[in-house]
């Protein structure tokens, strides 16, 4: 038994299984997974079938020792103690050299906590059914330039329309005494809609002091944060230690100026001096 001769006989199982038990450790199992898109939405790849491993999920299924008793002509019993020999031997190579690999299939790692977890092979093929499906990769058409944008060039260059609106012109010429009667109606009709000019003029005249309004009351409030702003600039700058100095200074200027008016007051001079220094100099209090 070696490692070639296990990889091939995990791919014919996986081939009709969608899970091989592994033994003692764990099994190998299959899912076909749906079609998707890639690459910003320009490729769409086919389905396809996921081989993964998974130690936690172990069975009984004895799909590999049969298949390997079948091939190398032994019975069962045998086949699955030697396969059970071999697995010890590679668990401990795997805990060794942290990779194993399995041709034609991928790569089982181990981690530095020794758990495993298999890496399958990007172009390998286990599903029959996927065959000749590729990636369709899509194509951006280019928008054509619209039909009504060059109507109007063909319009100007085309004789027919100068002769249609000569015509026309014509007519019109030809039907102006007609309806020169009908014209005062219209002046009328502008005539007797003075009062609809005048609500439109003071209303355009309210609109102007409306805004005038509200531009005054943004210009106060402008003002009003600018001042709040540069009072802000001003406390900033002035230092908080210069106004604990100021204040330990006006402290220093109370006391000594205390301490001047009430020079010849004995708590003053108890302060000061103790009481062997007092006999010294004659204060006795």
């Amino acid at each position: 038994m070696d490692i070639n001769l296990l990889s091939l006989l995990l791919k014919e199982l996986i081939l009709e299984h969608d899970k091989v038990s592994f033994i003692s450790m764990g099994s190998f199992m299959a899912e076909v997974m749906p079609a998707s898109v890639s690459d910003r939405g320009m490729v769409i790849n086919p389905p396809y079938r996921r081989l993964y491993y998974r130690f936690s999920e172990k069975s009984n299924d004895k799909l590999l020792i049969n298949l390997y008793a079948e091939r190398e002509n032994i019975s069962v019993e045998e086949a699955e103690s030697r396969m059970v020999i071999f697995l010890r031997e590679f668990r401990e190579e795997l805990n060794r050299e942290k990779v194993v690999v399995f041709p034609g299939l991928g790569r089982m790692k181990a981690s530095i906590s020794n758990e495993y977890f298999f890496i399958a092979d990007e172009d390998i093929d286990i599903y029959p059914d996927g065959l000749g499906l590729e990636p369709i990769r899509m194509k951006v058409l280019k928008r054509e330039e619209s039909i009504s944008d060059d109507k109007p060039k063909n319009i100007e260059e085309s004789p027919k329309v100068g002769k249609i609106e000569e015509s026309l012109a014509e007519k019109v010429v030809e039907e102006l005494p007609q309806n020169q009667e009908e014209t005062p109606k219209e002046e009328n009709i502008k005539e007797e809609t003075p009062k609809e000019e005048i609500i439109k003029e003071e209303k355009q005249e309210k609109q102007p002091e409306e805004q005038s309004v509200e531009e005054k009351k943004e210009q106060i409030f402008e003002e009003k944060v600018a001042k709040e702003k540069k009072i802000e600039k001003k406390r900033a700058k002035f230092p908080l230690w210069l106004g604990l100095l100021l204040i330990v200074i006006a402290i220093l200027v109370i006391f000594f100026f205390i301490m001047y008016i009430c020079s010849d007051a004995e708590w003053v001079w108890k302060l000061l001096y103790n009481d062997e220094q007092l006999r010294i100099l004659g204060k006795n209090f």
